[in-house]
């Protein structure tokens, strides 16, 4: 009988609230999870499918699958929240510590939040197809970002601190950016810029490690020769039209 009444303990619904998990901070108590030993109850997530949050008007019910079903936050390395209607970051993705590789792509977020600097082994993000205007250096300088893309925007600048940054991929084409420091971008392997505005003319910087650039569809943004891209493979870029007004002493190099 002992037993019995025991096994009726273990599968005993029960709430789940903030307080059971403080790291899931918009969990509302709809959930309900088998009752667990007091020793064991962290173990009570692995079912969890996903997280309820509610919308600022309290109108709708958003289920959004933060949780892969079987894993905890920090077994979670790989996660796609692309096309979830996202006008933010949810603040739970922002606790998982062993994040590698975020997609947040074709949603509606306009701004990052700093507290993204905890993501501190994520190598990959994609925040392209968004309303971003502005990206802050806490997101360039995540300690092991290897590839952003931030394409199709309404970024108007680059952070200068992209130079400080272990970024070697730079995916920013379709933004407003008007001006870009070349020297900041010596470090990159990869750089996708083409359909912005930007308008600096020649540029005679080298880039000893660039293999792939994409500077089309800016006003004049072209480098001044192939010296310049010693190891380049993939160099695409607009020809020098007829008749172009040009500041003295510029030329453009095409191949």
């Amino acid at each position: 009988v002992s037993l019995h009444r025991f096994l009726l303990t273990l599968c005993r619904p029960r709430e789940l609230t903030r307080e059971h998990y403080p790291g899931l901070s918009a969990v509302v108590p709809l959930l309900r999870l088998p009752q667990c030993p007091p020793r064991s109850s962290f173990h009570c997530f692995k079912s969890l499918p996903s997280i309820v949050r509610h919308n600022k008007d309290n109108s709708n019910t958003e289920i959004m699958q933060f949780i892969p079903p079987g894993k905890l936050p920090h077994q979670i390395t790989t996660l796609n929240l692309s096309k979830r209607g996202l006008t933010d970051v949810p603040p739970e993705v922002l606790s998982y510590p062993n994040l590698r590789k975020l997609d947040l792509s074709h949603n509606a977020i306009k701004s990052i939040p700093d507290e993204i600097r905890r993501l501190k082994k994520l190598v990959v993000l994609d925040l392209s197809y968004n309303e971003l205007s502005c990206l802050p250096e806490s997101v360039i300088l995540l300690p092991r970002l290897r590839t952003i893309s931030i394409g199709h925007n309404r970024l108007n600048a680059l952070p200068f601190s992209v130079s400080k940054s272990p970024i070697t991929e730079l995916i920013a084409d379709y933004n407003q950016i008007d001006f870009v420091l070349p020297p900041t971008l010596v470090g990159l392997r990869k750089l996708i810029i083409s359909h912005n505005r930007i308008n600096i003319g020649l540029v005679t910087t080298t880039f000893p490690s660039l293999k792939y650039l994409d500077i089309r569809h800016n006003p004049s943004f072209l480098i001044a020769g192939k010296d310049k891209l010693p190891v380049i493979k993939h160099y695409y870029h607009d020809t020098s039209p007829k008749l172009s007004l040009m500041p003295e002493g510029l030329q453009y190099y095409s191949d």
